[in-house]
């Protein structure tokens, strides 16, 4: 079941938009699919049993101390709110530190990324014991509360002893003041102590089910979270790009940040339009609103004079290919990564666009040719390799809109003008 979960909260991540991924961290996302849900399978394992049996057995032995003297069994029952009273403070307890040491455990996983991610200028400014300082310091915080937790749930158990102790000793006290029968009492005190045991280990399932439940919430704050840019429910399908891209009075803001205002542009099939502006100046941005990635404050933008709000999303995503300036390959072999950018392709196919994008010669040239694994992100490759990989997937793609968002700014001046020179026999 929480396998099922923790799948469950991947495929939801995967359907929601772009804005939900710039004000997320890698280390919570992370967390949220691990952590959160390693809490709750770790409640669910030691704890199912305990809440199945350990009820029966009370219910069971406070029926059996009835028939032996009701009247005990009432006074007993006196006890009661002196050990619930603990278990709900600590239980408090232990959930506050949990969400602490969940928010801990949070900034040192995104540290981790952060740190594997820009090992290059760490180690290049010298910042390892920078960045040790800071693991260090967020693991003694991890540990503080982890203890602080283990406290409130192991500091249950003997309360409750005590308290029951101290009860069977009152009692024992009124038993002797009103001279009962001795074996019955044997048999009473024997049954009480029995009772106290389940009540001890529900009192420690409860901190438990404290614990666990900041995870919970966090996990069903993720399920909760819907995408930003949804789908008509009677989307019009998209089935070949005809005519023209405009985009009508185009307006956009990152929050209080204008970036595009007014824009009236229209691009007819077949042509090249480039795109020149400082740093800033909301280049990409223009992207991001052709592939919906966001919608626009004002104003539409249109596929074939229909607006991308009203069009499958799918569908006419497929009729584009897009090469970033921000490189991104996965921990896939050459052949496979090529491969992504169009389902059921063959391998003929994937080295005709390698060839394509000028890739052919280096990937032959790689220990296992293409059949060679990337790494993460592709770290055993150049730069220039990376680039010409991500546009041999767009060629692959075989779309009739190809973007390219500073797509050649990693190649030198020879492989940017035979990679040019490729994109025009494509257009």
């Amino acid at each position: 079941m929480v396998n099922d979960l923790r799948v469950a909260v991947f495929q939801n991540l995967s359907r929601l938009s772009m804005p939900f991924f710039n004000r997320a961290t890698t280390g919570d996302l992370i967390t949220r699919i691990n952590g959160d849900a390693l809490l709750l399978q770790t409640c669910l394992a030691s704890g199912v049993s305990i809440l199945v049996s350990e009820p029966v057995a009370i219910v069971s032995i406070f029926t059996g101390l009835c028939l032996i003297d009701w009247q005990l069994t009432l006074c007993m029952l006196v006890l009661f709110p002196v050990c619930v009273i603990p278990i709900v403070h600590f239980g408090k307890k232990a959930r506050k530190a949990t969400g602490k040491r969940v928010a801990a455990n949070i900034d040192q996983s995104s540290l981790a990324v952060e740190m594997f991610s820009g090992m290059r200028v760490i180690k290049a400014f010298g910042l390892e014991n920078t960045q040790v300082d800071r693991f260090r310091e967020l693991s003694q915080q991890l540990i503080r509360q982890t203890m602080k937790t283990v406290r409130s749930r192991e500091i249950v158990g003997p309360l409750v002893e005590t308290v029951s102790m101290i009860g069977i000793g009152a009692l024992i006290l009124y038993v002797v003041h009103t001279a009962r029968s001795m074996p019955d009492l044997v048999v009473f005190f024997t049954g009480l102590i029995m009772f106290y045991t389940p009540i001890r280990k529900l009192a420690r399932m409860h901190v438990r089910i404290e614990e666990a439940s900041v995870g919970a919430q966090r996990l069903i704050h993720i399920l909760d979270e819907k995408p930003d840019i949804l789908e008509q429910p009677k989307a019009r399908p998209v089935i070949e790009f005809q005519q023209n891209i405009e985009f009508d009075g185009v307006s956009f803001a990152y929050e209080d940040e204008t970036v595009v205002t007014g824009l009236n542009l229209k691009i007819p099939k077949g042509s090249k339009l480039g795109i020149v502006g400082e740093s800033g100046s909301g280049k990409s941005t223009i992207i991001n609103l052709l592939f919906r990635f966001h919608d626009p404050d004002a104003g539409s933008v249109k596929l074939d004079g229909y607006d991308l709000r009203d069009l499958n999303i799918k569908e006419f995503r497929r009729q584009m290919a897009l090469v970033s300036q921000e490189v991104v390959l996965f921990d896939l072999t050459v052949a496979e990564n090529i491969a992504l950018g169009q389902t059921g392709c063959t391998r003929e196919q994937i080295e005709s666009a390698a060839r394509h994008a000028h890739a052919h010669e280096f990937i032959t040239a790689l220990p296992s040719g293409y059949n060679t694994r990337v790494g993460e992100r592709g770290v055993t490759l150049s730069g220039g390799q990376r680039q010409r990989l991500a546009i041999a997937r767009a060629f692959i793609r075989n779309a009739p809109i190809l973007v390219l968002d500073e797509a050649t700014a990693a190649l030198d001046s020879k492989a940017e003008g035979e990679v040019q020179s490729a994109i025009d026999q494509l257009a």
